[in-house]
């Protein structure tokens, strides 16, 4: 994509970009909740892929929505591509997430209530 495209699909809401600051190691949803040591800790590593994966399909909905209202027939296809794909992915990590949180054996502590 040249550089005057961008530009026009900035302006006009197609692309968004957010700030880059510095390089951030993905990591899975399993991997995060199997770090985690304290019920708190679990939960806000639970809210923030809510919060993600809601953002996500938003945006995804909202580039199908604007290319419907411009008949682009593949991109609609490529949209809805694109939210199969996301959501193979999420449901995968839901069902990983569900497993790793109601598994009696794991000890977490509850950060509330510990002695220093």
């Amino acid at each position: 994509m040249n550089e005057f495209v961008r530009e026009a699909a900035k302006r006009n809401g197609i692309i968004i970009e957010e700030k880059k600051t510095g390089k951030k190691k993905h990591m899975s949803i399993s991997m995060k909740l199997k770090r985690a040591k304290t019920y708190q800790k679990q939960q806000e590593i639970m809210s923030e892929w809510a919060e993600e994966w809601q953002k996500d399909m938003e945006n995804t909905l909202l580039k199908l929505r604007r290319a419907a209202m411009r008949d682009d027939h593949g991109e609609v296809m490529h949209m809805i591509d694109q939210i199969k794909g996301m959501s193979d992915k999420r449901f995968t990590g839901l069902e990983n997430a569900i497993r790793i949180v109601s598994d009696p054996d794991r000890g977490l502590e509850d950060a509330e209530n510990k002695i220093e």
